[in-house]
């Protein structure tokens, strides 16, 4: 019996994610230096640039302030406690209907 290693797990992802059409960039590649540099510090968990796009490809109806809000409020989840932060951003699309869109959205979309 073989033991399965985080390392496993994450290669599987991956490729996984890859099969979808993702497509995956080494770290250093996004890091601040790095080619495709997507953050200015690596102390940077979003990727500012990425979730505006996302928010305008799911939601290509709204208001440009709307979506303003609506990445605000993703960049606003905060909790010290890692667990509670995953639940609150969790809840955000999954609620079904935004508090700032006003509209149904797709957890899936």
């Amino acid at each position: 019996m073989s033991i399965i290693t985080e390392s496993d797990i994450e290669q599987y992802t991956i490729e996984e994610l890859e099969t979808l059409g993702f497509l995956f960039l080494h770290e250093p590649a996004i890091a601040p230096a790095g080619e495709f540099s997507e953050r200015q510090a690596y102390r940077d968990t979003v990727l500012v640039g990425r979730l505006r796009v996302a928010i305008q490809r799911l939601n290509p109806n709204i208001p440009a302030d709307a979506g303003e809000q609506a990445f605000r409020e993703v960049l606003r989840v905060n909790s010290p406690e890692l667990l509670t932060k995953n639940e609150a951003f969790y809840h955000l699309p999954v609620q079904g209907e935004t508090k700032l869109l006003k509209r149904k959205i797709s957890p899936c979309a």
